[in-house]
């Protein structure tokens, strides 16, 4: 394992980083404060050999610091002060927007064609239940398993989507999902997805070394704006979160003040019968969200004659 100097251990009382908010987080969870401290010291040290950049997930693994990274991703107040590699990535992409000439996105070319014989890999054998495994692979023939099924999982939901537009164009959409929901055993909403997604990027703008993810996080945007993101992506290691933030500060598009969020809540089943039948027919999600309205503000909600909330009552609930 690699070795450190860790810095001089945290004063709680004078650092500003741990707040009693903080700590107080800290005392509901498993760990004690000592210990965030201790693993916090550990990484600042490991950041400050590597001039002021902790290295990515896999060489703390590897060099015994996965305990320490562990506590970093569950207090990441604690530990925002570390510059991590991606921060660096992000950097240099900021950099390189500042000094980058506007000019024609690159456009990848789509992989030579393969048959699915091809991602047979020696050592591994499948069924529709197991993968069964030889004795005495190498890590790397371990390794090479895994990145097929990685490939495989992503490309899946590309040749759906190509599926279902090949069916639309030949046999028409209402009896393509049909068949598309018999034979794939999937719903119809990840059809339309898939179906949705691959009709977005046409094969010659997907990019191999991305996850369908990453091309759905930037399908709302010009197919200008959404090649160069997923070039940079390519070029950067951006996540598809990083590219959607970007995509939508490039086209001026801010976020909502009244942004929905998705709550899962438990109800008895005699409460979820009863707000059933009170919801008339809307969605019980929609009328729960509803009450919680009118419990915050005090009084029963505002609508226009279409139905929608007005302003004034938008703005009371954010200020209830």
């Amino acid at each position: 394992m690699a070795t450190t100097t860790a810095p001089t251990p945290i004063d709680y009382n004078r650092d500003t980083r741990w707040s009693q908010d903080n700590l107080q987080t800290c005392r509901t969870r498993r760990y004690a404060d000592a210990t965030i401290a201790k693993h916090l010291s550990i990484l600042e040290g490991v950041a400050k050999v590597h001039d002021g950049v902790l290295p990515p997930y896999k060489w703390l693994n590897e060099n015994g610091y996965f305990a320490s990274y562990e506590v970093m991703t569950k207090f990441p107040q604690a530990f925002a002060h570390i510059k991590t590699s991606k921060d660096k990535k992000y950097e240099i992409y900021q950099a390189q927007q500042k000094t980058k000439a506007d000019g024609a996105p690159q456009i990848l070319p789509p992989a030579n064609f393969r048959t699915l014989a091809e991602y047979n890999i020696s050592g591994a054998y499948f069924n529709p239940t197991e993968l069964k495994i030889e004795a005495g692979l190498s890590e790397g023939e371990w390794m090479a398993i895994g990145r097929t099924l990685a490939t495989l999982e992503q490309s899946v939901k590309w040749w759906v989507g190509d599926l279902i537009l090949y069916g639309e164009h030949t046999y028409g959409k209402t009896a393509t999902y049909d068949l598309a929901q018999q034979a794939t055993g999937y719903s119809r909403g990840l059809l339309y997805e898939c179906a949705r997604i691959a009709k977005r990027f046409p094969p010659e703008r997907r990019k191999e070394a991305l996850t369908v993810f990453h091309h759905t996080s930037v399908a709302s945007l010009p197919p200008a704006t959404a090649d160069k993101l997923l070039g940079e992506a390519v070029e950067l290691g951006l996540t598809g979160r990083q590219i959607r933030d970007l995509g939508q500060e490039e086209c001026g598009k801010k976020k909502s003040r009244f942004d929905h969020k998705t709550v899962h809540v438990k109800l008895w089943a005699e409460t979820h019968a009863k707000l059933l039948a009170r919801a008339g027919g809307h969605n019980l999600g929609w009328f729960i969200g509803q009450i919680v309205e009118e419990y915050l503000v005090g009084k029963p909600v505002e609508r226009h004659t279409n139905g929608k909330r007005t302003e004034e009552w938008k703005e009371a609930v954010r200020e209830a």
